[in-house]
């Protein structure tokens, strides 16, 4: 019998809000909007909250321009 592995929790995290039209519901390839001050304040919350977490990766799939 096989030994029982660990399992692996996967979290997803959303980009914040930004300045682009809300009645627009995708991006194009050549539209990539910044965070807005709201949404700068979610994603610093967001790294509070998941700080305690013991986060062993980080995937990005997009531009990170965040200081």
């Amino acid at each position: 019998m096989r030994s029982k592995e660990s399992s692996t929790n996967v979290i997803f995290v959303r980009h914040g809000k930004t300045d682009f039209p809300l009645d627009r519901i995708y991006c194009d390839e050549t539209e990539d909007p910044l965070l807005n001050s709201e949404g700068i304040f979610q994603a610093k919350s967001a790294a509070v909250s998941l700080k305690s977490q013991g986060i062993s990766k980080i995937w990005n799939l997009g531009r990170t321009i965040f200081s």
